[in-house]
């Protein structure tokens, strides 16, 4: 199953559709460490066009999806990849600020609020 999400965006096409999103969801929480791995880099590496023709993360685009929001919230709880967990909270803290906005995407912007006040303390 995951090859057929690798490669061409389809992990972040598939998180858009309601129920494709629930087996990439499911991959991410039941997968093994490559397995996640490469899904969340996969979502990582590639880039959408938003409705004004600007390109974003497809992570950034995908917390602002009705759907997508769910896989996105997934990753961030099951990515144990310091680097990589690193690499998704960085792309999500720098746009915050739009994310706040977005009624999808509260419950990642929760995450994200708690992920800065736990590095905070360290």
């Amino acid at each position: 199953i995951l090859e057929t999400f690798l490669g061409g965006n389809n992990v972040v096409r598939m998180s858009m559709r309601k129920l494709a999103s629930n087996v990439v969801e499911m991959m991410i929480k039941h997968g093994n460490e490559y397995e996640r791995q490469t899904l969340v880099q996969e979502m990582l590496n590639s880039t959408c066009v938003d409705q004004r023709g600007n390109t974003l993360s497809a992570v950034v685009a995908m917390s602002m999806d009705a759907y997508a929001n769910y896989v996105v919230k997934t990753a961030m709880d099951f990515t144990e990849n310091s680097h990589q967990r690193d690499q998704l909270f960085g792309v999500l803290v720098s746009h915050l600020n739009e994310l706040e906005e977005i009624p999808f995407a509260k419950h990642i912007v929760s995450r994200i609020h708690l992920h800065l006040r736990e590095t905070k303390k360290t």
